[in-house]
């Protein structure tokens, strides 16, 4: 078996590894504590990163276990979620920082904003979120929702100058024989 067939397969890495969340630590230090032993993450984006973990290593329960109970969908499950995800090979997680709190799911959310990179057949992908966590009833941090996040694309500053437009310089040529040449 690849290294990379891990991930589709759902197994976890060694915990001596690097964790597949990016966080530089070892995979035993980071979020095996909480996919394998029960311990359970206290800040939003260590619980942001436990649920990548959670997709690159196939432990779709721990992904239901730690959606809020009362904003899950009834089709929330863990075979779902395995369906769901079927052929993807997770790549990198880049974590953007805290976002702004906002209003999820009718509750006070703090916010982590990320992007993930995965395969899918022969194409990379990616998709960001803004990712909303609140606390339950039990005093647990749990994912409440998520808002997609697109980046911004890109504009010039200053207007496109064509090679036969008059050169912006104001000499009166062509672009293409004044400040423009030379330029492919």
């Amino acid at each position: 078996m690849e290294a990379h067939d891990k991930n589709v397969a759902g197994n976890a890495p060694e915990r001596t590894a690097p964790c597949p969340c990016g966080s530089g630590k070892s995979y035993g230090e980071c979020c095996a504590p909480c996919l394998e032993d029960g311990a359970w993450p206290d800040e939003p984006e260590a619980l942001m990163r436990v649920r990548y973990t959670a997709y690159a290593c196939g432990r779709y329960d721990f992904l239901v276990a730690s959606t809020l109970p009362e904003a899950r969908l009834p089709e929330l499950t863990a075979e779902k979620l395995a369906e769901s995800t079927e052929g993807v090979e997770w790549l990198r997680l880049h974590v953007a920082g805290a976002g702004p709190k906002e209003r999820m799911e009718g509750r006070d959310c703090e916010t982590v904003d990320y992007w993930a990179f995965y395969r899918y057949g022969e194409s990379v992908m990616q998709m960001g979120e803004r990712a909303g966590f609140a606390r339950g009833e039990d005093g647990r941090l749990y994912y409440v929702s998520g808002v997609e996040l697109r980046h911004a694309p890109f504009q010039r500053e200053a207007p496109k100058v064509g090679r036969n437009d008059p050169c912006p310089c104001g000499s009166g040529k062509k672009y293409k024989k004044c400040c423009g040449k030379g330029k492919a």
